[in-house]
This record gives C-alpha cells, sequence and structure tokens, in this order.
C-alpha cells in the first residue's frame, strides 16, 4: 500500500487519542507485529525488531544503523489499539509498520494516520506492508492505493 503523505484523508475517531509509544507498550507491539510479520516470512522487508526495542540497547541500535524511527500508540478508553512505526528510508517512500490485532486494526488506522498527517505533516509517500484482505477498507479510505498483492514467500532451513 502506498499513500502521498499529504493526502491522507480521515478524521480521528470520539474518544480516540495517540500518544508517543512508551516502554511499557513494547511487548504488546512485538507480539503483534509476530502476528502481522511472521519472522519466517518477513526476511525480505526492512522491518528490524532491534531498532524498535525501547531504551538505550534500541537508541544505541539506531544510531549505528542510522534508522530514524518513531512510534505512535492509538488508544480508545485507555485500550491500546495498535502501534504505528514510521521508519524513514533512502528510497522512494518511508515505510509504516502496523502492530494491531485484527479486531481493532481498523480503528487504530483510523486513529493514527489523520494524526500523523496533522501533527507531523510528513512530506514524503508512505509505503505499508500489511496482509492482504486485512485494513483494506480503512487503508482504501485513507488514500492508500494497492501496489502489490502478493503471497507470501519464506525460506525454507
Amino acid at each position: 500500500w502506498t499513500v502521498r503523505a499529504k493526502t491522507l484523508q480521515g478524521e480521528m475517531p470520539l474518544g480516540s487519542r495517540v500518544t508517543l509509544r512508551t516502554g511499557r507498550h513494547w511487548d504488546q507491539q512485538r507480539s503483534w507485529l509476530m502476528q502481522n510479520y511472521p519472522t519466517n516470512l518477513r526476511w525480505h522487508i526492512p522491518i528490524k525488531e532491534q531498532a524498535m526495542k525501547p531504551g538505550l540497547l534500541g537508541l544505541l541500535y539506531r544510531i549505528f544503523a542510522e534508522l530514524r524511527i518513531r512510534h505512535w500508540g492509538a488508544q480508545h478508553k485507555d485500550q491500546l489499539l495498535g502501534v504505528l512505526t514510521w521508519q524513514a528510508t533512502r528510497t522512494h517512500a518511508d515505510h509504516i509498520w502496523l502492530a494491531a490485532p485484527p479486531e481493532t486494526e481498523e480503528m487504530a488506522l483510523q486513529t493514527i494516520l489523520p494524526f500523523i498527517r496533522q501533527e507531523y505533516r510528513l512530506q514524503r509517500p508512505l509505503s505499508l506492508e500489511y496482509p492482504a484482505g486485512r485494513g483494506q477498507d480503512i487503508l482504501l479510505a485513507a488514500g492508500f492505493e494497492p501496489q502489490h498483492t502478493l503471497i507470501w514467500m519464506k525460506v525454507k532451513p
């Protein structure tokens, strides 16, 4: 999925808010990332768990790997709905990664996407790899366009 960041559509649902991801969200985010981007299927995408870790070790990894990353948590009535990670790249589009379960992924996207459009005013296109069929209606409504639908590949040991 890709979208020009300036053209993101949508309004944040009432009762929802966006916070910076904190260290206490990491275990839940990591679990959702593993569900959405299983290790044996993500060998070809630039998602690095070490870079997403909170704390000093994650910071040092990002510094030495020269990675710029930001995390935002979508919350509704104090329930964490999902975490969106933005990763700057040197390619055509910056990457975003959604860590959310199927039951809250749509509300998480509806909450975070308008926030990053308004608050961060990202200038570059955004690229999201996400399991086929999931979040499709919300992504289309937000202005994303499908680029490729691939069957996930994995390397057999």
